[in-house]
Parts: C-alpha cells; sequence; structure tokens
C-alpha cells in the first residue's frame, strides 16, 4: 500500500482501493483499518463510492462476499468518508488525464488531494505513480 509516512491524525484523499480494504480483508486490509480508529479525516471524490461499489458487487457475484455485507459495507463508507462533489475535479482531472495518460476516475483522486491540500492514500501502484507521492 502507498502511505505517506507520518502520523495518522490528518486529512488523507483516500481511493476506491483503499476504501474496499475497510470493507473486506485483503492484503493491507488491517493497514487501512487503522484510518478508521484513527482521528483522521477521510476524504473522497463522490464517484468513490461507486468505485467502490462496483468491486464489492463483483465479490458478491463470484460468492466471495453475501450481499447483506456488501450493501452494509457501502453505508458504512457513506459514514465515514467526506465526499466532494465531482463537478468541483472533472475539468482539472480531465487535463491532467490527457497529460498523463491516466484515466478520468484515477486523476480525480489526484486533483481532490491537491485541492483539499492533503495527502493521497491508495494501493494502486499506477495511481501511485501518476501521484508521485509514494511512501
Amino acid at each position: 500500500m502507498f502511505w505517506l509516512k507520518s502520523e495518522m491524525n490528518k486529512t488523507y484523499v483516500i481511493d476506491a482501493s483503499v476504501a474496499v480494504k475497510f470493507c473486506v480483508e485483503e492484503e493491507d486490509s488491517q493497514l487501512a483499518k487503522k484510518l478508521i480508529g484513527s482521528s483522521s479525516v477521510l476524504i473522497a471524490p463522490a464517484h468513490c463510492l461507486a468505485e467502490a461499489g462496483e468491486v464489492l458487487a463483483r465479490k458478491v457475484r463470484s460468492g466471495m462476499l453475501p450481499m447483506p455485507l456488501a450493501t452494509e459495507s457501502l453505508a458504512m463508507l457513506a459514514e465515514i468518508l467526506t465526499f466532494i462533489d465531482v463537478e468541483t475535479l472533472v475539468c482539472n482531472s480531465v487535463t491532467l488525464s490527457l497529460a498523463s495518460g491516466a484515466s478520468v476516475y484515477d486523476t480525480l483522486y489526484i486533483e481532490a488531494a491537491k485541492m483539499v491540500g492533503c495527502p493521497m492514500i491508495t494501493s494502486d501502484s499506477r495511481l501511485g505513480s501518476e501521484d508521485g507521492r509514494q511512501g
């Protein structure tokens, strides 16, 4: 996981790869869950909930996750995350996407971190390298 070496009492933008780790056991889930128990403020672009929902739906379809747990997980994410409206980020995200080759969906996280002025946490190696904020 791409963590900045800093105390866990700050504001962070997290992406869907980290949000899903709050809900299901995956590599680095325990690290991700430490963020929930800290005094950190967790922020994400609003589309993060849909991206996490897609991952959870795939896990339900494959039999890895029961449907009630998937819906409970999405409700939990909606409670613990502070969302930024996509329309405030999308123009700069498209520009960054065209310049970097990364998807607009991914660059929304980078632009959110820039807008808020905080680190971004991801376990997506492609996104971590686009941002240059690997820990």
